[in-house]
């Protein structure tokens, strides 16, 4: 989960600052946190959901 974050965070930096493909604004800034929630979330519902193998 935090390979996926830092991933994502330097996915982040590289458009907007690195880059500079996407200027920063309300609508840019929500629009990837957004998009980096529905990322995780879709990840923690793998984690809940997949079946784990009992030891």
């Amino acid at each position: 989960m935090v390979i996926i974050v830092c991933l994502y965070v330097v996915a982040l930096w590289l458009v907007f600052s690195r880059f500079r493909l996407v200027k920063w604004g309300w609508l840019s800034g929500t629009t990837s946190l957004l998009v980096g929630g529905f990322i995780l979330a879709t990840f923690l519902a793998l984690l809940i959901i997949s079946p784990h193998r009992a030891a």
